[in-house]
């Protein structure tokens, strides 16, 4: 019974990949080359496919995997700091997190969050992502307080502004959908006027945070 179990799951397989070989050759003919394809599926050009049934996602050692990752596997991860940051007047800075609280991924690919290289998210699976990130600032009456969530190390794609509270701590949170290539990296920048140095307070399932989920 297994032996004719595992025959016919590898029948399916087979029949899975002759099919997303068909819609590839099909998208091919009608975009004219191959990136075009991709394109016209709205995937990054090289990923291999289609559109409703692969992804490209890479292993740990950057490499492209041969299996499909259907869009609806689930991705997530969030990452958060277990002490307190120290930032500098007017000065920018980038969170520097200490733990994963989730990596979710299908079986092979990469983690998302490497504490060797803690201050971001990197993406494995290319998609629509929904990107969040929420910092505490200790309280000080004086100046601004400005979250940024950045791509790749230099292009701010969400950010936030707010005068800091008189005689308690300043919460902030900021969010926004992008659609990420694999390798493609964020993290989260902070910026404080207070007029001396001042924490980014660890708080407990809240600050500092930086967390993403993969939605198509």
């Amino acid at each position: 019974m297994s032996d004719r179990l595992g025959a016919l799951q590898r029948k399916i397989i087979e029949l899975q990949e002759e099919l997303a070989s068909l819609r590839r050759s099909e998208y091919i003919a009608r975009a004219g080359t191959a990136d075009d394809a991709d394109l016209l599926q709205g995937l990054a050009p090289d990923d291999t496919g289609a559109a409703d049934a692969h992804v490209v996602a890479t292993d740990a050692n950057g490499n492209l995997l041969t299996q499909s990752i259907t869009q609806s596997t689930a991705i997530a991860a969030s990452v958060y700091r277990s002490t307190n940051q120290l930032t500098s007047n007017a000065t920018t800075a980038t969170i520097e997190f200490s733990h994963a609280r989730w990596d979710d991924r299908p079986t092979g690919v990469a983690a998302q969050w490497d504490s060797g290289d803690p201050t971001k998210l990197t993406c494995r699976v290319a998609g629509w992502y929904i990107i969040t990130a929420n910092v505490e600032y200790a309280s000080n009456a004086t100046g601004r307080r400005i979250l940024t969530i950045q791509l790749n190390g230099n292009t701010p794609i969400a950010s936030v502004v707010s005068n800091a509270t008189t005689d308690t701590v300043t919460r902030m949170a900021v969010a926004r959908a992008y659609k990420l290539s694999v390798g493609a990296y964020v993290d989260v920048r902070v910026h404080q006027q207070s007029g001396g140095d001042l924490y980014v307070v660890s708080a407990s399932n809240y600050s500092p945070e930086l967390a993403w989920t993969r939605i198509a």
